[in-house]
């Protein structure tokens, strides 16, 4: 009888793990990083600022810049600010305007603001989302 009840609890709490898994981790991976997105139209107004320092592919050459975002709506404008190069980014209705000076910033920096802003992997590409 005890034998009875164990394979029955069993039956039952394994039936309900496998019943949650039906959506697959695809599904949950992509709920959870709708839910931790910072952007989205029901999102109140927000700003961001991030101070952060970048490296080459082999860990050298350090550069230091600020990453700075505000949000409202639909409307964002991003600033990033790396030694003398700098990128500003307008979304606003629709369109969006972009100015930049001196040199390129560094690739790592859009990577860093996308992993904060939208965390999780990009069901299309599997990684992080850009902001363009």
């Amino acid at each position: 009888m005890r034998t009875c009840c164990v394979a029955v609890v069993c039956f039952v709490v394994l039936g309900s793990i496998a019943g949650a898994q039906v959506d697959g981790p695809a599904s949950r991976l992509e709920s959870a990083s709708a839910l931790t997105s910072l952007q989205g139209i029901d999102q109140p107004a927000w700003h961001l600022k991030l101070d952060v320092t970048v490296f080459d592919a082999k860990g050298k050459n350090p550069s230091e810049g600020a990453i700075e975002v505000w949000h409202r709506n639909s409307d964002e404008r991003t600033v990033f600010t790396f030694a003398d190069a700098s990128s500003r980014t307008l979304k606003h209705d629709g369109k969006t305007f972009v100015s930049a000076t001196g040199p390129t910033v560094p690739f790592e920096a859009e990577q860093i603001l996308a992993q904060i802003v939208h965390p999780g992997p990009n069901r299309r590409t599997g990684v992080a989302q850009s902001q363009s």
